[in-house]
């Protein structure tokens, strides 16, 4: 038929079976319609319903209808948009237990209730209306059901503010399902409740979605008692979140009025492009932060999620949940942002809940997970702490203890003063921050303050002396309040104090005389970094209940962890302003951000801390970028740093930054690990990056894997790494533990194509608390540590160093390179000036190692130097270099130093060629009671040490000596002592070795320490204008040993020597060589003034020496020393050939003019020469040679030769090759001269072509004579 049908009464049927109400023109449930079944109900205005594969039901031709299934299938819902017939519910339906009741059609407006014990509801329709005190219970004992209203066909759907929704699990089990939709839009201003069991169980899940538009102005609560809570999700294309409450919206309904009809006709019926008049898909701050008390919810829109400014600064969203998603760009098509409009001032405040947030893009401004201090003491006079308000017991100390929990937190406690000046208060060395301490009378006037303690000369704890004159004298009523430092008090009329940071006066007491002075205290104001932690207070002349106070009752305190942060940017950018996750009672919440393009920190804080561990930072994207930002990692109390990683696939750009992870003070743990992978890494402006430890535990790793690594310059950065210049700090990489820590540094592992160290940048692993120092570990093909700070103050350098007051040992430094490069002034250094021994250098260099140069402000000299410094008790490193060529230039040094009287370090070098030039040295020394080190030099090819540095003189004057690293201005290898410490010994090892233009191998002592040895194994040594000598002033040392030469060669003054001063004897020199020539006042000596001259011993087969040279080993007024030469016995008559029987007599055959001039002879020794009469020939196996420089066979292979040592090789395949390749050339052919000529230059030479013209010049001049006939 064509009628409605009207239920007014009850509908049942017998036992369990379903019941299906099927009228395509509609239904309608009166007021007192019931339903009397204990199976499923539908009830559907559809033509008909599909009973599985084949079973079909008709209402309109039931003639067709094949009933072959009882269980239905999907409705024909084209046939209720056709009808568009309606089911109206002003009843009260209900089907039994774990049943199903299933409302369907175009059109359905429900007053009444629809219930289904542990079963489901399902309202379906293009239009869904739920008025006035509709109720859809589903709740069961064990577990709630399921509501679903609408479905893919629904196009609008509205649910009034009178609505519940109950989808409970009321003794145990978790809640239910409830899901509300719309594809147009969908006004919700209901309730749902779909709650985990009281016993146990956790929360259901809701979703309510408006595809285009979601006006959402309900509550929802999915919480559990004994559980965790359950989901909202809240689903449109755009979702703002606005200012205020949703009192404050145009849309908003008097939930007094029954039916609401008016906003829901409009709902229901106004089209989609006038919407906006009812601000659609608006959620406010208000209402947001009521979901998160009971709710994990997830708030998702296809396109963008913007939040707003916020007049308040802060979506404060409640603890009840363990995580609150955003999501943009659900539909993940690339267009969708999360971003907040105030990216300054606003913040998104978890309260110890997980918060994620993705879009295609990211922009937000600050996000906190911290947990709340379970009773912080207020700020204010009302909200203040009580210690005391009346007279009490005056202790003699009052112990006051409690956390700066954020860097805003203030303190304040009222206290009773005793009077009489006699009031004092001082936080104890175990506080963990910079602190401030103030002190105002009854009506909140200021009085004095201090930020940092006289006693300690700036350290981080305070101090308000009594019997200053500022100190109160009346007893009564007064309050003390502490903060981080820059947290400055402040009156209606302004400032209070004179501000500390302005002032940098941070030993002094500051009286209030600022303009807000003569007014109470109204507020705090916050005027610089972050500054939170523990703190101790200790006051006298104030009287009390009891001598202790805690701001927090650590036994009642229950431990919680900080919620965690992600944020994925999926197809963008991330920028984000202050990120925390912070916990005073439990760990710190893990930081996540990931971006398919960048990562931007401009000014920002982001930072991890924990009182029982650090969470993980983790960062990934295209690029990552900061500028004057921390990344912080951090531990208190008990507990690890947690972890920081970087993975960028293009560049990682560190501006004026801190990225670290490390222990406070006090504190027990171990720094987390830093690790960077990435195509390039630019860390500059004073950056700094590294893990360290201020507490009871060692510092992380760092890991730096890059092609490119550039730490350049300085910047004004808080200092994590002590320097000398309070305003800067270089850029580096480091692995500390800074001063009253104890635990060993981090190691710092770098693999890159190229490291650049330039501008007064560093990496550090020093030491100055009690522990070892880190390693430093460097794979690169090409490394560079330059220059100095623009300003000269900071060197370019690798460290590893033992700090004064320090007690451990310095780590070692590996590098393993092609080229390494060391210029301007920078320097790798291991060295100790604590009470531990320096590491040592270790360098192996495939190409070449190159130092050149020095800083033109301070004169520092490019250098690798291992020292023991001043006030050490530890011994020097020592430094070993492996490479084919090793070069000094321009004052550049290599050096082992020690100022102590513990010994200095060895320097071992194993190359093929070794040049210092232009005032370079390579040199140990002792200027104390230490002695210097023993250098080892093996150089399979050459040694040579030429010139000196001109500006030396200039340095020296202006810089100072204890600025300049070399020892006079000539090129050197030299080994000295100056006092009671030995000299140590030099072993050179080489092919050929050279000294020239006053450069000086020497191993010395101007000390009462003896000098040491100098030995030089060589097949050439020459010396011109170049020295050899072991000086000494005291003992019987400073010998030379020169051995395996085949020549030396000493020209222009040079010299080998072993004199002595004073009563010393001087040192012998032991020379083997095949020939020794000294020429143009070269000498060798071995004098002495008061000792007995040295022993000087040359085996040579030969020895030439000109008339300006000499041979000595004399005493001034002692003992000669002796003279030995060791030349082979030659005797003539060997060498000469047997005599014919005839003797003929000489004198007759020679005419009388040519004799010999007197004193003169010929002697003609060997065999196989001249023939015994010219017409004779050659004889014996000695023939002439083909002396022209030629190439034997056509080729040669270049020298190449092979050392006994294995070559070091990179894992990168950065490899020594083992032979060079031959080079080719053409034989010239041999011509046999035709004739001789002489030359411009008076010399005969063999022509190979016949001689013609006049030769008269020389017949004319030559004595016929001479010849016999």
């Amino acid at each position: 038929g064509s009628n409605i049908s009207q239920i007014f009464g009850t509908l049942g049927v017998e036992g369990t079976a379903n019941l299906y109400l099927i009228n395509p023109n509609g239904i309608n449930f009166g007021n007192n319609a019931r339903l009397d079944i204990r199976g499923s109900f539908i009830a559907t205005t559809a033509d008909g319903i599909r009973l599985g594969e084949q079973g079909l039901f008709s209402a309109t031709e039931p003639e067709t209808s094949d009933l072959l299934t009882i269980q239905p299938g999907a409705f024909f819902t084209n046939a209720l948009r056709q009808h568009q017939a309606q089911i109206r519910n002003q009843g009260n339906l209900a089907v039994g237990s774990g049943q199903r009741l299933i409302l369907s059609a175009d059109t359905i407006t429900s007053t009444g209730s629809l219930r289904a014990r542990a079963g489901t509801v399902e309202v379906s329709g293009s239009q869904i209306s739920l008025l006035d005190n509709t109720e859809i219970n589903v709740s069961g004992p064990n577990g709630g059901g399921s509501v679903i209203i609408g479905n893919q066909e629904t196009s609008r759907t509205f649910i009034g503010p009178n609505v519940e929704i109950r989808a409970d699990a009321i003794t145990q089990g978790n809640g239910g399902r409830v899901i509300i939709s719309g594809n147009e839009i969908t006004g919700f201003y209901g309730t749902i409740r779909a709650r985990g069991g009281q016993i146990s169980g956790n929360g259901g899940y809701v979703e309510i979605s408006g595809q285009e538009y979601l006006i959402l102005r309900g509550d929802a609560d999915t919480s559990a008692m004994n559980g965790f809570a359950g989901t909202l999700l809240v689903d449109s294309t755009d979702i703002i979140i606005a200012n205020g409450s949703q009192e404050d919206a145009i849309d908003e309904i008097n939930p007094e009025i029954a039916n609401n009809s008016d906003t829901a006709d409009a709902i229901l019926t106004t089209p989609l492009s006038q919407l906006d008049n009812l601000a659609a898909t608006t959620l406010y701050e208000t209402l947001m932060e009521d979901f998160s008390r009971s709710n994990n919810f997830v708030l998702q829109a296809s396109n963008d999620i913007v939040i707003d400014d916020l007049e308040d600064n802060e979506l404060n969203l409640k603890s009840g949940s363990e995580v609150m998603v955003f999501t943009a760009d659900a539909d993940r098509d690339g267009v969708g942002d999360f971003r907040m409009e105030d990216t300054f001032f606003d913040t998104i405040r978890t309260n110890g809940t997980n918060i994620a947030i993705s879009g295609a893009n990211i922009t937000v401004g600050n996000i906190d997970t911290s947990i709340p201090p379970v009773r912080d003491t207020g700020q204010l006079l009302d909200t203040a702490t009580v210690i005391s308000d009346s007279p009490g017991v005056p202790f003699q100390f009052i112990f006051i203890s409690g956390t700066i929990s954020e860097e805003t937190d203030v303190d304040l406690y009222q206290i009773f003063l005793t009077g009489g000046g006699t009031f004092s208060a001082r936080t104890t060395e175990g506080t963990e921050l910079d602190t401030q301490l103030f002190l105002f009378d009854e009506e909140g006037i200021g009085i004095y303050a201090n930020d940092d303690d006289t006693d300690c000369g700036g350290c981080p704890q305070s101090l308000l002396p009594a019997g200053n004159p500022l100190t109160p004298t009346e007893p009564g009523i007064y309050y003390l309040g502490i903060s981080g430092f820059g947290v400055e008090p402040v009156s209606e009329a302004g400032d209070i104090f004179p501000d500390g940071d302005d002032t940098g006066d941070f030993t002094s007491i500051d009286e209030a005389d600022q303009l807000g002075s003569e007014l109470p205290l109204v507020g705090w104001e916050d005027r610089s970094g972050f500054e939170i932690g523990d703190y101790t207070i200790i006051l006298t002349g104030v009287e009390a209940e009891m001598p202790t106070f805690a701001e927090f009752d650590d036994e009642s305190a229950q431990i919680i962890d900080s919620g965690s942060i992600s944020l994925n940017a999926t197809n963008g950018t991330i920028r984000t302003n202050d990120l925390k996750t912070i916990s005073t009672s439990g760990e710190g919440g893990s930081i996540s951000l990931q971006a398919t393009e960048d990562i931007v920190f401009d000014e920002s804080l982001v930072r991890t801390y924990g009182v029982r561990g650090g969470g993980d930072i983790t960062l990934t994207s295209r690029n990552f970028s900061t500028n004057d930002a921390d990344i912080l990692a951090v531990a208190a109390r008990t507990g690890n740093a947690g972890d920081v990683t970087i993975t960028v696939t293009d560049t990682v750009d560190v501006s004026q930054s801190v990225l670290s992870t490390g222990v406070i003070p006090d504190a027990t743990g171990n720094g987390g690990d830093l690790t960077i992978d990435t195509q390039r890494l630019i860390v500059r402006d004073g950056s700094q990056v590294g893990s360290g430890t201020l507490g009871d535990g060692d510092g992380g790793t760092v890991t730096i894997r890059a092609q490119e690594v550039d730490v350049v310059g300085i910047g004004e950065v808080e200092l994590l790494v002590e320097t000398s210049n309070n305003n800067s700090s270089f850029s580096g990489l480091f692995t500390d533990v800074l001063p009253r820590a104890t635990g060993d540094g981090g190691t710092i592992f770098i693999d890159t194509e190229r490291l650049r160290v330039r501008e007064g940048a560093s990496i550090n692993t020093s030491t100055a608390g009690q522990g070892d120092g880190g390693f430093i570990s460097i794979q690169a093909k090409e490394i560079e540590v330059i220059g100095t700070s623009p300003d000269g103050q900071f060197r370019s350098n690798l460290i590893l160093g033992v700090n004064q007051r320090a007690t451990g040992n310095g780590g070692n430094l590996s590098i393993e390179t092609e080229r390494l490069t060391v210029e301007d002034g920078a320097e790798l250094r291991a060295s100790t000036s604590g009470q531990g021994n320096a590491g040592n250098v270790e360098i192996y260099a495939t190409e070449r190692v190159t130092l050149s140069g020095f800083s033109p402000t301070l004169g520092f000299s490019s250098a690798i130097s291992a020292n023991t410094e001043s006030n050490a008790t530890g011994i020097g490193g020592e430094i070993f270099i492996q490479t084919p060529t090793l070069s000094l230039d321009n004052g550049a040094v290599i050096t082992a130093k020690s100022q102590t009287d513990a010994s200095a370090g060895e320097i071992s070098l194993d190359v093929d060629t070794l040049a210092l030039t232009n005032g370079a040295q390579i040199f140990t020394s002792s200027f104390k009671g230490g002695d210097a080190g023993n250098i080892t030099i093996n150089a399979s090819e050459k040694i040579t040490v030429s010139g000196i540095d001109p500006t030396y003189n200039e340095r020296l004057a202006r810089v100072g000596r204890n600025s300049i690293d070399p020892d006079g201005s000539a090129s050197a290898i030299a080994s000295r002592a100056t006092q009671t410490g030995k000299a140590g010994s030099l072993n050179l090892n080489t092919k050929t070795f050279s000294a020239s233009g006053r450069a000086l191998v020497t191993v010395s002592s101007t000390g009462t320490g003896v000098a040491g040895t100098l030995d030089i194994s060589a097949d050439t040594i020459q010396l011109d204008n170049g020295f050899l000598n072991a000086k000494t002033s005291a003992g019987d040392q400073g010998n030379i040993t020169l051995s395996n030469a085949k020549l030396i060669f000493l020209r222009n003054n040079s010299g080998i020597t072993t004199n002595a001063r004073d009563t010393a004897t001087g040192g012998n020199i032991t020379i083997t060589t095949d020939f020794l020539v000294t020429s143009k006042g070269s000498n060798i000596t071995a004098n002495a003034i008061l000792g007995r001259g040295g022993n000087i011993t040359i085996s040579a087969i030969g020895i030439f020496s000109d008339r300006s040279s000499k041979i000595t080993a004399s005493s001034q007024l002692g003992i000669d020393g002796s003279v030995t030469l060791n030349t082979p016995e030659v005797n003539p008559a060997q060498a000469l050939d047997k005599l014919p029987v005839d003797v003929v007599d000489t004198s007759n055959q020679i005419i009388t003019d040519c004799a010999a001039s007197s004193g003169n002879s010929f002697l003609v020794t060997g065999k196989g020469g001249i023939p015994a009469n010219p017409a004779g020939v050659l004889r014996g196996q000695v023939v002439v040679p083909d002396l022209r420089l030629m190439v034997d066979q056509g080729t040669t292979q270049l020298s190449n030769r092979r050392r006994s040592r294995s070559w070091r090789k990179r894992t990168l395949g950065y490899n020594r090759p083992d032979q060079a390749q031959p080079i080719t050339k053409k034989k010239s052919p041999i011509i046999e001269a035709q004739g001789w000529i002489i030359n411009q230059k008076g010399i005969v030479e063999l022509v190979p072509y016949p001689a013609q013209g006049n030769y008269s010049s020389w017949n004319s001049s030559f004595n016929y004579r001479c010849f016999r006939e």
